[in-house]
């Protein structure tokens, strides 16, 4: 009976020792690609073949030990500021998840808010590659990734949040859209007549006039009339100016629904106005928290969002994918309807 040829074989004949073999039989990033493919046509000529039963079992080990630290990954937010992370709530979750979910599959994830010039992203990018880094997560801005200056063949690449035009990575997305086709769905579902949107400005100025667009575009499909303007929370302001400013463009628009972008903690700020939900003016929340189930609205699972964008590039590093993608996809995660009773039948 012929001998099955193990890799101690493949790597006595290649001279080297087995640990480089093993790697390079899996196709890890820590073996250079001209040394696989050498392995890899060796481990052909000489007729190896991978024993079943020791894969299982090296499987079953690898998920039964705590998984030790990889390598590091960056966070991009160009365009954004540390303190927005810690301030806004979206983005102080998101990073939170992010950080624990990276943990968990034996990596580690840094925060950087670099300048939007590509010179700066050119010098972090080689500030990043001789720490460790071999991963990069884009958050989504204002600044298109193809006038970004990072040097993307040296790191896996995903893109967060929100896909680009003709994008050149994958990305893990929560659409505006489809976030306020589901709000006005339900708006339209429940009998009113004028759906008005509130935006916060720090949210306005880092997103532009996508949830306007977004909220104009759905508007449009169900047959809503488009009111005159939006509101703008500007927190900056007093909280006796912001309620006049809010009557005075509820009553001019005649809005008998509020679609906030945002927290369904807003609805208490609109109480203080003098509305109670839904008596006096149905109210909408498109971000949320997790253990509110008094305000009608969308949730969206951050935890889950970081948690497929983990996986996904943490497969690309694994299996050595770096610089733009061939054919690049985006996985749409969408947002789940909680009735609350913020809303009622017209």
């Amino acid at each position: 009976m012929k001998k099955r040829v193990c890799i101690k074989d493949i790597a006595r004949e290649a001279g080297m020792d087995k640990s480089t073999v093993s790697r390079a039989l899996k196709k890890s990033p820590l073996v250079k690609p001209e040394t696989q493919k050498r392995i890899q046509d060796l481990a052909e000529a000489m007729g190896y073949q991978p024993d079943p039963g020791l894969s299982a079992l090296a499987a079953y080990k690898a998920r039964s030990k705590m998984r030790t630290f990889q390598a590091n990954l960056a966070l991009i937010g160009a365009g954004y500021t540390p303190e927005q992370f810690e301030e806004l709530f979206h983005l102080a979750e998101l990073h939170r998840f992010l950080k624990e979910e990276a943990t968990k599959s034996g990596y580690q994830i840094e925060l950087h808010c670099p300048d939007t010039t590509t010179k700066a992203q050119r010098q972090l990018s080689r500030v990043l590659y001789h720490r460790g880094i071999r991963g990069l997560i884009i958050l989504h801005s204002k600044i298109p990734t193809k006038e970004m200056g990072f040097a993307w063949k040296f790191f896996s690449n995903i893109m967060l949040l929100k896909p680009e035009h003709k994008p050149f990575m994958h990305c893990v997305s929560v659409h505006q859209q489809n976030l306020m086709f589901q709000a006005l769905e339900n708006v339209h579902r429940y009998g009113y007549k004028q759906p008005g949107l509130i935006v916060p400005k720090p949210t306005l100025d880092t997103s532009d006039q996508e949830w306007p667009d977004a909220f104009y575009l759905a508007s449009t499909h169900f047959g809503f009339p488009i009111p005159k303007s939006y509101f703008v929370f500007d927190g900056r302001k007093s909280m006796k100016e912001i309620g006049n400013d809010f009557r005075t463009w509820q009553r001019k628009n005649r809005i008998d629904v509020a679609i906030h972008v945002g927290r369904g903690l807003f609805k208490d700020n609109i109480k203080n106005f003098g509305y109670s939900p839904p008596r006096h003016l149905g109210f909408i929340a498109t971000d949320l928290d997790y253990d509110d189930q008094q305000t009608s609205g969308l949730y969206r699972s951050r935890q889950q969002i970081a948690k497929i964008t983990i996986d996904i590039i943490s497969g690309m590093i694994q299996r050595g994918e770096k610089g733009r993608q061939d054919s690049p996809y985006s996985l749409n995660v969408e947002a789940s309807w909680r009735e609350g009773n913020t809303l009622q039948n017209q």
